[in-house]
């Protein structure tokens, strides 16, 4: 099964002007940036390796973006690892249509890790006794 997303988060209307806008679903917009974008000039090889990975086996979550002198990316991406899902925030810069340069990729930055479920079920569960509930103890 593929990794699975963390909710998006909700926009609270607090919007700055010039700032990010609201999240937003993946669309083909940003699906062909993901595609086009390569690792920024003077990248390290770690993070070429890890881009690549990401645009190989991670999944688009959702994404903001901000208007500058070409437009500012924040993507959320999921990926599987042997320690379970990680969230990982991307930054992309486009530059404008005239420059004639694709989307570089500017930071990827590891947000969360959830630990992998265990092998069997039953091992997280915790029985309460509902008389226990009321004193906050298990068993």
């Amino acid at each position: 099964s593929p990794p699975r997303c963390p909710p998006m988060p909700e926009q609270d209307g607090g919007l700055v002007p010039g700032g990010y806008n609201a999240p937003r679903e993946p669309d083909d917009q940003i699906m062909e940036v993901i595609r086009s974008a390569t690792p920024a000039t003077g990248s390290t090889n770690s993070m070429m390796r890890q881009w690549e990975d990401l645009q190989n086996r991670g999944v688009t979550c959702w994404y903001t973006s901000q208007v500058v002198a070409g437009t500012n990316y924040n993507v959320t991406m999921v990926q599987d690892t042997s320690q379970g899902s990680v969230v990982y925030s991307v930054i992309i810069f486009e530059p404008l249509p005239y420059e004639n340069s694709p989307p570089q990729v500017a930071r990827i930055t590891r947000q969360v890790a959830e630990p992998a479920p265990p092998s069997d079920p039953r091992a997280a569960l915790v029985q309460v006794r509902p008389q226990d509930a009321k004193r906050g103890r298990s068993r």
